[in-house]
C-alpha cells in the first residue's frame, strides 16, 4: 500500500453492506454513514486533522469513548479508514482515510454548504480549506 497525504491508498474494493434494505443508493449509503457520528469522525479525519483517538474524542461534540471505540472499529471494517500504531505501550493508533473514505469528500462539502445557507444559527468558523468552497 502507498501512503500519500493523510490517507493510505488501498486496492479498489466495493463495501459489502451487511443487508441491503432496499436497491436505493441513498438507503445504502444512509444505512452506512448515515448515524449520528460517522461523518463527523470522517469530518474530523479529512478536515481537521484529528487522527488520533484522544484528539477526536476531545472534539467539539464530545463523542462518548464506547461509541467512538465502535464507530472506528466499524468505519475500519467497511474500508473506509485504516490505522497505524504509532506507540507500542500502550498501543496507540493514528486513524486515516482509506481512498473510499476520502471519496466522500464532495458529500461532507456539499452538507456543509447546504447547512451554511439553509441552516439558521451557524457560529463556527468555516470548516473546509479555502479551495474546496466551490467544491
Amino acid at each position: 500500500m502507498e501512503k500519500q497525504g493523510t490517507y493510505q491508498l488501498e486496492d479498489e474494493k466495493a463495501i459489502v453492506p451487511e443487508k441491503l434494505r432496499s436497491q436505493c443508493g441513498i438507503a445504502a449509503a444512509l444505512d452506512l454513514i448515515g448515524d449520528r457520528w460517522t461523518l463527523l469522525i470522517i469530518r474530523d479525519l479529512m478536515f481537521h486533522g484529528r487522527n488520533t483517538y484522544q484528539e477526536i474524542q476531545n472534539g467539539p461534540e464530545q463523542i462518548s469513548t464506547s461509541t467512538l471505540a465502535a464507530k472506528l472499529k466499524m468505519l475500519e471494517e467497511k474500508g473506509l479508514i485504516g490505522k497505524e500504531m504509532y506507540q507500542e505501550n500502550p498501543v496507540r493508533h493514528r486513524y486515516y482515510l482509506t481512498s473510499a473514505g476520502n471519496r466522500l469528500r464532495p458529500v461532507l462539502l456539499a452538507i456543509g454548504k447546504w447547512a451554511d445557507t439553509e441552516v439558521e444559527g451557524i457560529g463556527c468558523q468555516p470548516l473546509f480549506p479555502q479551495n474546496d468552497q466551490d467544491a
